[in-house]
């Protein structure tokens, strides 16, 4: 892990405006006065851990790069700064800026500067108001090489892309349309699928561990779908001790099938072969089969919030990105909620084609 203990409530400096034009031949300005020289950018300056500084950017983008006069947008970045000639890592979240109190692996290892970039549409960084069609990988990639462009009048060193997940994607997919914005991409993972849904996936799953851990999986789904009778009021108990809502998977019992339709692709994603043991057998107790997927998907995952949160991803996974076929038929069928849509929860998506489900 490679957290770095950064205190990111104490706002240093929120000034944005900038004076004239330095003096060519007199001592170079402070990073900070440079960074709010830079056209359209705000610059907040909050306590950072040596021998870093930090600062909350807000760059102002077009809606539409390739046609300006639509509009504008912010964008929010974390930069953090080491040296104007150190390499320079660009990192892509591919959601809302999650990832702000964190120096990566690929940081440190190259002792270098770092900004982590919030994907259009989603958190601080949204349209008003948005046009979905304007949330695609031609945007993003053109988001990144604008303000990479911007930066590196500051930035001298070599510059490096990097991301996890769609963060991941956005970084290879930059890297094709804008070569010459860095000397090489990391994705550390990158997901690319080829259809909505990509069906690559559960014959891949097939491979994953082995074949008696695989059916206990399948069991385990299989009762746990069979005991909605006491499983769907434990789940009820837990949201209204917590305050959550499910209203958009269809309340606690579309929590609980949500859940249980995600326990292979979970387990094998975040989990693995050494925790085969814990999977519940089929006589095991409501409490067992309860902790069990609390524990490895949770249900926590199931709100609301959490929903609301990643809706330009479903749209974006619904219109060009695809995603992953990860529920099995034979479980699919023992499912009776439906959850809202992706066409019911944003306003102004195009109706047709028929959407994808949020559950997918």
């Amino acid at each position: 892990d490679s957290d770095t203990d950064v205190d990111s409530d104490t706002d240093v400096d929120s000034d944005s405006d900038t004076d004239a034009d330095p003096d060519p031949d007199g001592p170079t300005p402070d990073v900070r006065d440079r960074l709010r020289a830079i056209d359209g950018m705000t610059v907040v300056e909050v306590e950072a851990e040596r021998p870093y500084r930090r600062f909350e950017l807000a760059f102002v983008q077009p809606v539409d790069h390739f046609d300006p006069v639509r509009g504008t947008f912010e964008q929010h970045f974390t930069l953090y700064h080491r040296s104007d000639d150190a390499p320079f890592v660009l990192a892509s979240t591919g959601y809302d800026n999650y990832f702000s109190d964190h120096l990566i692996e690929l940081t440190e290892m190259l002792s270098a500067n770092q900004m982590w970039v919030e994907q259009r549409f989603f958190g601080d960084s949204m349209p008003d108001p948005p046009d979905w069609s304007l949330l695609n990988v031609e945007q993003s990639a053109a988001d990144y090489h604008r303000v990479a462009v911007a930066l590196k009048e500051i930035y001298t060193g070599s510059w490096v892309s990097t991301g996890y997940s769609r963060g991941g994607r956005n970084s290879i997919i930059s890297r094709r349309i804008y070569p010459d914005d860095g000397v090489g991409t990391v994705a550390y993972v990158a997901p690319i699928s080829r259809g909505a849904p990509d069906e690559r996936y559960l014959p891949f799953l097939d491979t994953v561990g082995d074949a008696d851990c695989r059916a206990a999986l399948f069991d385990l789904q299989v009762e746990a779908l069979s005991r909605r009778g006491t499983l769907v009021p434990m789940v009820e108990d837990q949201r209204a001790s917590n305050g959550w809502s499910y209203e958009i998977v269809g309340g606690s019992e579309g929590a609980l099938e949500s859940v249980v339709a995600s326990v292979e692709w979970v387990f094998w994603q975040y989990a693995g072969t050494d925790y085969c043991t814990m999977i519940p057998p089929p006589d095991a107790t409501d409490d067992d089969i309860y902790w069990f997927l609390d524990t490895f998907v949770q249900f926590e995952d199931e709100v609301d919030e959490e929903f609301v949160r990643f809706l330009p991803a479903y749209y974006q996974n619904r219109t060009e990105a695809g995603w992953a076929s990860s529920v099995r038929d034979e479980i699919r069928e023992l499912l009776v909620v439906e959850g809202m849509s992706v066409v019911e929860l944003l306003p102004g998506v195009p109706r047709e084609p028929d959407p994808a489900g949020v559950a997918d």
